[in-house]
């Protein structure tokens, strides 16, 4: 019976330690309207490692590049998060990017 509870108390301890992260793509990293969640993660680099597919992607269907001053996407990576009751979603601790943009 001891070791039934300390496998499952071990088993509890683990998953407090685990992290999930919440990836959100924004077709506009202005416009936080455009916010879609892209998938959930369990460490940082898998999230932007396919934050950043999903911003290639976008670049694909744009021709390729995107234009400074036109619409640029965006990612955030985030967790420790609950929604709020208009449902946003609110993390403690965020990590955010976006293409670089080459200008001529």
């Amino acid at each position: 019976m001891k070791i039934i509870f300390t496998l499952g108390l071990l088993g509890i301890i683990a998953a407090c330690g685990e992290q999930q992260w919440v990836g959100t793509l924004y077709q506009d990293r202005e416009d936080f309207t455009t916010a879609e969640e892209f998938g959930n993660f369990s460490d940082l680099n898998s999230c932007t490692v396919a934050a950043n597919k999903e911003i290639e992607k976008i670049r694909q269907q744009l021709g390729g590049q995107f234009v400074a001053g036109g619409k640029i996407p965006g990612w955030e990576c985030g967790t420790n998060c609950k929604r709020d009751e208009a449902g946003d979603l609110l993390c403690k601790r965020v990590e955010a990017g976006a293409p670089e943009i080459k200008l001529n």
